[in-house]
């Protein structure tokens, strides 16, 4: 009986048992090879996606330093002008940039100048409190980019009245051409403030 039983459990169960442990092996290696092909498409689809947000954000902020009416109202903000041409210029800028405000996620897009003018469109109207440490910061790390395109990350925002208190911003300089000293000088910035929650909506 006890010789019995060595060969039927050398024979039946033995075996099985072998090609059960085995089968396990491979079953979890093929699911482990699954798992990282899937986390590494996963994370090529999260990188192209940034990539077009990104793209598009450049695009849109290549489009308005580009309108005439835009570099006109910045590079002339200096001069002095009566209050009929003031209102012109904020109404005229400011339906431009209401044309690009459609995009989602987009909380707002400011135009400073030196001159001390500002032009605005996004979630509020509201802009009688600007924190200047951010706006003035955000200036010179635009003026050092030299005309690039700036991505600073997750700032305050420059409006304190924004719901949207931190925000994803990119920065351009506007120059304009100095004759006498035949070079060109930063007369403004174009900053837009990308919402944080939209990236945290989409990745979560």
């Amino acid at each position: 009986t006890r010789l019995l039983c060595l060969f039927l459990f050398g024979v039946t169960i033995f075996p099985l048992l072998v090609v059960g442990l085995k089968s396990t092996q491979i079953s979890q290696s093929i699911l482990q090879d699954q798992v990282r092909h899937y986390t590494v498409e996963l994370m090529v689809k999260q990188k192209d996606y940034l990539d077009l947000l990104l793209d598009g954000i450049e695009s849109l902020i290549a489009n308005v330093s580009s309108v005439e009416d835009v570099k006109k109202a910045v590079m002339e903000s200096d001069t002095t002008a009566d209050d009929y041409d003031n209102l012109y210029t904020q109404a005229k800028i400011g339906y431009i940039l209401s044309g690009y405000s459609n995009i989602r996620g987009l909380v707002s897009i400011d135009v400073f100048s030196l001159g001390g003018t500002h032009y605005h469109v996004g979630d509020t109207l509201n802009v009688n409190f600007l924190r200047r440490e951010v706006k003035d910061s955000l200036l010179r790390d635009a003026f050092a980019a030299k005309g690039a395109v700036l991505w600073t990350g997750v700032e305050d925002n420059v409006n304190a009245n924004s719901t949207h208190k931190k925000v994803i911003t990119a920065a351009k300089a506007f120059y304009k051409f100095d004759v006498p000293t035949l070079m060109e000088k930063p007369v403004g910035m174009l900053l837009v403030s990308y919402s944080v929650d939209n990236f945290y909506e989409h990745f979560n």
